[in-house]
């Protein structure tokens, strides 16, 4: 399975890479907008990684290039702000599969990822 990160601090995204790394063929990092449509655009994915809180460029974004560029992979948001944990992510976005705290546990974080990465 591949899986693209695309987050701000390279020190979460180490953090997320340590634990999908196990169970990913490729993983991808993006720091930014620029880089993660680079990357969706040479890449196929079966899962995004996606956090809400980009320094650089919107994430939401990202989320609807890839609904038009990979329609199969799944998004799974992370987030630090509790506005976006109501329904209407699930609502705007075809590709979301789950929202969760930048909190998680990466093991929690990686789990999730492996099964919906399994579904695309």
């Amino acid at each position: 399975m591949n899986v693209l990160i695309v987050e701000s601090t390279g020190v979460q995204a180490k953090r997320w890479s340590d634990y999908l790394g196990e169970i990913c063929k490729e993983l991808t990092s993006a720091k930014n907008r620029a880089e993660a449509v680079e990357a969706l655009r040479v890449q196929r994915y079966n899962a995004i990684v996606l956090d809400l809180s980009l320094a650089e460029g919107t994430a939401l974004s990202i989320a609807d290039y890839a609904a038009y560029r990979q329609p199969w992979a799944r998004v799974l948001f992370v987030t630090r702000d509790a506005s976006y944990e109501g329904g209407w992510l699930f609502q705007n976005y075809a590709n979301a599969r789950g929202v969760t705290s930048a909190t998680v546990p990466p093991q929690d974080l990686a789990a999730m990822v492996d099964y919906y990465a399994k579904c695309a």
